[in-house]
């Protein structure tokens, strides 16, 4: 029974990413050109169902992207 009201994405270089096939090209080019697949996985869900749906969590992302942006793994940087 998974969670109905989520909102995830990959992180790879400070790109967000929201397919898992993207995401294994992307890291598999990083680990061939730059020998390192840095990335992460955003996921946000809320306390209790039905607290928040969907919407207003893809509403939320956007500021949480750029909350973590300086904080992830990118060109050029490591991961604080």
């Amino acid at each position: 029974d998974g969670h109905p009201d989520m909102v995830f994405w990959y992180s790879v270089d400070g790109m967000p990413l929201a397919n898992r096939y993207v995401l294994k090209v992307r890291t598999l080019w990083n680990a061939i050109l730059h020998d390192r697949t840095n990335g992460a996985v955003i996921v946000l869900t809320p306390r209790a169902r039905g607290q928040m749906g969907t919407s207003a969590l893809q509403e939320f992302a956007p500021l949480v992207h750029d909350a973590l942006e300086d904080r992830l793994p990118g060109p050029g940087r490591s991961a604080r």
